[in-house]
């Protein structure tokens, strides 16, 4: 698995690509006896200016390594070929590295039946569909879902009070579903997860203002 920060789009691999040089290179084989997700870093010091992060193999067929899988969870078969899931890829500039990840919610500190607020967790207009600035919540969520594994959650919607009251209690569902939906694409089994919309009813702040409107559509989770 290299990594490599070209100034220009890589779209395929041709020969003016093959044999480029990496700044960050796992060169082991991975997840080589099981199907558990494998962390990679490195750091590296740039030579010149860099735009793009390209991430593949960039060797040929005589310097990249290959191994059969001898235990291979399915039929009784070596797979010719290998699927990798990559996730959750992160840059730092040196002096932004973030010390040590402090724990987000931690369980001892979390009343049972509590609602928690999940900030910035944003979807498109009108709809129930999740803007991407909202992962980086979600997964300091699907983190804790993680370290907890006997932790059972509820997930729950709100909107304002603009608009019909049926309208909002199916949008507050929908998003509450989204949600779900993330964690279990992510891993989190089903039977640990259940969602709930209440669409404008308990709300935080007035819904007279657009701040306290904006309070007012959230999205919380809570231990059951």
């Amino acid at each position: 698995m290299v990594f490599i920060f070209p100034k220009k789009k890589i779209y395929e691999v041709t020969e003016d690509n093959l044999d480029k040089k990496p700044q960050v290179n796992h060169d082991s084989i991975i997840n080589r006896n099981n199907l558990e997700w494998v962390k990679i870093e490195g750091t590296f010091i740039p030579d010149r200016p860099l735009i793009y992060l390209t991430i593949g193999n960039f060797f040929d067929n005589k310097k990249t390594k290959i191994e059969s899988f001898k235990k291979y969870r399915g039929p009784s078969w070596t797979p010719p070929y290998a699927h990798y899931l990559i996730d959750d890829v992160r840059v730092w500039q040196e002096g932004d590295l973030p010390e040590k990840e402090k724990p987000v919610f931690e369980v001892s500190k979390i009343k049972k039946n509590e609602p928690i607020i999940l900030k910035n967790v944003f979807f498109d207009l009108d709809k129930s569909t999740l803007k991407p600035s909202s992962f980086e919540e979600l997964n300091k969520l699907f983190t804790f879902l993680q370290k907890n594994k006997n932790v059972k959650i509820a997930i729950h919607g709100y909107t304002d009070n603009l608009g019909n009251k049926t309208y909002n209690l199916k949008l507050s569902t929908a998003r509450a579903a989204a949600v779900v939906s993330f964690l279990e694409a992510k891993g989190v089994a089903k039977e640990r997860l259940q969602f709930l919309g209440f669409g404008e009813n308990n709300p935080l702040g007035s819904n007279e203002t657009e701040e306290g409107r904006r309070v007012n559509r959230r999205v919380e989770f809570l231990i059951l």
